[in-house]
């Protein structure tokens, strides 16, 4: 594999940001500060039109619904643990972070680019340590994923990271594999299920559970370029969307 210099790699990552920054519209932090501390305000109102369009997506693309149910899981539970993500979504930055991948990831690997990408801002370390625990599920048998570290490999991840449908795939098997990882763990409600679970899908679920547990009340999530207040409950956010899903059971 070619090498380059930490120059090289810091500028690479430099001008990727400074492309995202350019083109995304300035956040209103006066006005986010201002609805923060209105504690009575409901999430969508928080989010406003970006939250009105994470809706949007999902229940215009009712395939996704479909094709969560028909692996025989509750679409409500598994939208839910990706919906802050959903939230988060940009377009333009999207775009430019999934370039980056292409070249950056492809080429010299996860050490000079690792970003969040899709409606669902998957990273490709998740998506490959998925890749690898699916060894664990009968499903792995009708799959033939590259694990190798190859610049092929890599490729491949990444076209299935741009891919809708694979991001899907993806969120159905981190489900099941965190059903099979916790099949022994008896949850007060489903609530505190589905808590866990969007914890875990957004610090790490390789984490161990007492490390997830202690994450889940704790007000991380942002959809600024720059983390910066106020700061949200990822998991609080997966539970209030869950509450007024649709076509819950």
């Amino acid at each position: 594999m070619r090498k380059i210099s930490l120059l090289t790699r810091r500028s690479c990552k430099l001008l990727v940001f400074v492309a995202i920054w350019a083109l995304l519209p300035v956040a209103d932090f006066g006005q986010q500060v201002s609805i923060a501390e209105r504690k009575t305000e409901s999430f969508k109102t928080i989010f406003s039109h970006k939250y009105i369009e994470a809706c949007s997506y999902l229940f215009s693309n009712k395939w996704i619904s479909d094709t969560v149910k028909s692996y025989g899981i509750d679409p409500a539970f598994a939208i839910s643990i990706v919906f802050p993500e959903l939230i988060r979504y940009s377009a333009i930055q999207n775009s430019i972070e999934t370039g980056g991948l292409f070249t950056l990831y492809v080429q010299y690997g996860q050490t000079y680019a690792d970003f969040s990408v899709g409606h669902f801002q998957m990273k490709p370390t998740f998506a490959k340590q998925v890749e690898a625990d699916l060894s664990l599920l009968s499903i792995s048998k009708t799959l033939k994923l590259d694990l190798n570290e190859s610049e092929k490999a890599r490729l491949e991840r990444v076209k299935r990271l741009d891919s809708p449908l694979w991001q899907v795939r993806y969120l159905i098997y981190f489900v099941k594999i965190m059903d099979l990882k916790y099949a022994s763990t008896v949850w007060v409600s489903q609530a505190e299920n589905l808590q866990f679970y969007a914890t875990a899908y957004n610090c790490g679920y390789t984490l161990d559970a007492t490390k997830i547990k202690d994450r889940v009340c704790r007000k991380t999530f942002y959809t600024t370029i720059i983390k910066s207040p106020p700061c949200y409950c990822y998991a609080e956010i997966a539970k209030d969307f869950f509450n007024t899903f649709p076509e819950k059971k």
